[in-house]
């Protein structure tokens, strides 16, 4: 990245948007390379710096060189459009001001094309450069092309591990790896805090406590949260045998002899679905079974009333995710974040952060395991099912018959009961229709019924539990026969087949008549 900063201040480009969360580091760095290139060619270029906030000063100059009043959007680029002496300018967090969904921005939109048009053509000795620096880009039409975007990345393992090294730790072999890995996905500063937060608790650096440091940094910066996986893996849930299957195939596509084999890095996976019926529970499962860390990412939680934060935060949220990578990202419930339409009630935010996730999935090189949910995938855009963006798209639907008697025996089994005690085909039978969370609700029912009687709960307890439950089946038959209808021919089943009865139907006569109230013919 440095290289590349280097040759559009070396060639005079007017117009360079340095993209990074991290805006001290971001400026040290162009500092940095604009002092390199001066060396280089026997030059001097001062560096001025603008925020709407502290008005404009002189890096490194004398406070009457400051012009702290200076804090409109607009008369800054009119002072770099008069100014008649060699300078590089920097912005701070200009964005908004160029943010195109603003009709407002026209005249500051006007005068950055002037700028890039007119400017650049001025002589070495009266040359000015911009540099946008911010954590998202928001590049209007009218600058496109004539605008160079650099991205500072966040610090890789190797970088974190000359910092700590730069703050003699002497942090040696395994403990010094480890805290590499628990750093990784902060910024330098953030490093820092974590690192002093150990310090300061056990009077050492262990990686336990910069990785809690770390969870409340990303939790407190709006939209990450550090999950802990399943650690049963699959065999901890029943049924969904075909995503079992597919997962075991695909843990492989990470390794270095897949690359060499010609396969590409795994992308991701979106399982769509009934409601309860255990997509949640496999996205925990696949972290266990990819040996990887688990990173959930709220979208709600990184939107703000502040235009262009919503964007910086998504921005920022997939770029820790990479630099923690190897990792599993996780997107709950993408059909409520992620609809189609809406975009015009809140200036476009919602577009703008579909389309960054879509070119991110496309174009994503690190291995970053994208895992969504959506309970109604006929409210998302095409555009995010299409094959390509996810290797998989599954449909989860009401557990089988034998799916149903796994997920039973699975949670009699956690609360230390035995399921041959629970669990009969009678229950099964009558079950019929119920979501893996409404079974698993039919124990704790049943289990509370008879602790508050005092005695050991039994099949009679758990019978009648499961018939006082009203599934969601029966409540939203309609909602959940259209869901059907959409994942045929577009999605694969989460399930293995069960054989169907003469009319093809999924589950049998007697079932059906279990799920709808009426009887069989």
């Amino acid at each position: 990245m440095s290289q590349q900063l280097r040759t559009y201040i070396g060639a005079k480009h007017p117009l360079i948007w340095l993209e990074t969360v991290e805006a001290e580091r971001g400026l040290e760095t162009v500092v940095a390379e604009v002092a390199a290139l001066d060396r280089m060619n026997g030059t001097e270029t001062p560096i001025k710096r603008w925020s709407s906030s502290m008005g404009l000063s002189v890096l490194g100059g004398d406070e009457k060189d400051n012009e702290r009043g200076l804090i409109d959007p607009e008369a800054i680029l009119q002072r770099v459009m008069e100014d008649s002496t060699r300078a590089l300018y920097v912005l701070m967090d200009y964005h908004p001001f160029l943010d195109p969904g603003n009709p407002g921005n026209y005249k500051t939109i006007s005068l950055a094309k002037e700028i890039a048009i007119t400017v650049g053509n001025a002589s070495p000795e009266y040359a000015r450069w911009i540099i946008l620096l911010s954590p998202v880009v928001m590049q209007p039409v009218e600058l496109k092309g004539l605008t160079a975007v650099v991205e500072l990345p966040l610090p890789d393992k190797k970088m974190i591990g000359e910092l700590l090294d730069a703050l003699g730790l002497g942090l040696k072999g395994e403990l010094r790896e480890a805290v590499v890995a628990a750093a990784a996905g902060l910024t330098f500063r953030e490093i820092n805090n974590a690192v002093a937060g150990s310090l300061v608790s056990l009077g050492r650096v262990d990686a336990g406590v910069v990785m809690q440091e770390k969870k409340q940094i990303l939790r407190q910066a709006g939209g990450l949260e550090w999950i802990e996986p399943d650690p049963g893996g699959m065999s901890s849930i029943g049924g969904l045998e075909n995503v079992k299957a597919w997962l075991k195939d695909h843990k492989l596509g990470f390794s270095e002899a897949a690359r060499v084999y010609g396969l590409p890095i795994p992308k991701g996976v979106l399982f769509a679905g009934v409601q309860g019926c255990g997509k949640s529970a496999a996205i925990k499962c696949i972290p266990t079974e990819f040996g990887m860390p688990l990173i959930r990412l709220n979208m709600g939680a990184t939107g703000s009333k502040f235009q262009g934060e919503t964007e910086g935060n998504v921005s920022r949220a997939l770029k820790v995710a990479e630099a923690v990578a190897p990792c599993v990202l996780w997107l709950e419930e993408i059909d409520k974040s992620l609809q189609s339409g809406g975009g015009e009630i809140d200036g476009g935010t919602s577009g703008r952060v579909i389309q960054m996730l879509l070119t991110w999935m496309q174009e994503k090189t690190v291995p970053v395991f994208l895992a969504a949910s959506a309970n109604d995938v006929t409210t998302l855009k095409p555009e995010l099912l299409r094959k390509g963006r996810w290797d998989e798209v599954f449909f989860v639907d009401l557990p089988t018959k034998l799916e149903r008697r796994a997920i039973l025996e699975i949670h009699v089994g956690k609360r230390g009961r035995k399921p041959a005690d629970l669990v009969t085909d009678d229950l099964v039978l009558q079950t019929a229709g119920f979501s893996g969370a409404e079974l698993e609700q039919v124990i704790v029912d049943a289990m509370y019924r008879a602790f508050a009687e005092g005695v050991e709960v039994s099949l009679c307890h758990v019978i009648e539990a499961a018939r006082e439950t009203v599934p969601l089946s029966k409540l939203a038959s309609d909602k959940i026969e259209e869901l059907r209808k959409w994942a045929k021919g577009r999605t694969r089943p989460a399930s293995a087949s069960e054989k169907t009865t003469s009319s093809g139907s999924r589950i049998g006569a007697i079932e059906a008549a279990a799920i709808t109230g009426r009887q069989p013919s």
